[in-house]
């Protein structure tokens, strides 16, 4: 009976240090911005996206890329989660989205310089992938189809200069 009473502050205490941890860790601020993920090293070229881009073109061998630092500018971001965003350079764009699914931006970040830590892939997106996309940014799906492109699945990501 004595548990049963002390179930409710238990699940509250429970709760409250699943939050701050999940908070803490996801979200650092550092230099020159703040940090959601794994901490992005400073050693190390960064490359903007379309140079990226260009490199995965000229080395698309069959072997298992690596997690680069690439930079660009947010310009959308899921608007129900934060759970993706678009990451551009000039007429160069990517999706990304968050290794594991345990990253979360603010819904309102966009138009900001942002460096990521993630692996650059070119993929296939299918239609349906497309319309969700294009539904959690708010737009309209009508006229959305199947598509190559390039992608990057994340480990970190520093919005802000």
């Amino acid at each position: 009976m004595r548990f049963h009473n002390a179930l409710p502050l238990i699940i509250i205490l429970v709760s409250s240090f699943s939050l701050s941890t999940l908070s803490t860790a996801a979200e650092q601020r550092g230099q020159g911005g703040v940090n959601y993920g794994v901490e992005i090293p400073e050693s190390g070229e960064t490359l903007m996206l379309s140079q990226a881009i260009d490199e995965l073109s000229v080395n698309s061998e069959s072997k298992p890329q690596k997690a680069i630092k690439i930079s660009g500018t947010i310009t959308k971001v899921c608007q129900k989660k934060g759970c993706w965003l678009i990451l551009t350079d000039g007429e160069q764009f990517a999706p990304v989205t968050f290794k594991g699914y345990k990253i979360f931006v603010p819904t309102d970040t966009g138009t900001q310089p942002s460096t990521i830590l993630g692996v650059l892939s070119e993929t296939k997106l299918t239609a349906s992938a497309a319309k969700h996309y294009a539904s959690d940014a708010g737009e309209s799906t009508a006229l959305v189809g199947a598509r190559r492109e390039y992608s990057i699945v994340a480990e970190a990501i520093r919005i802000g200069a």
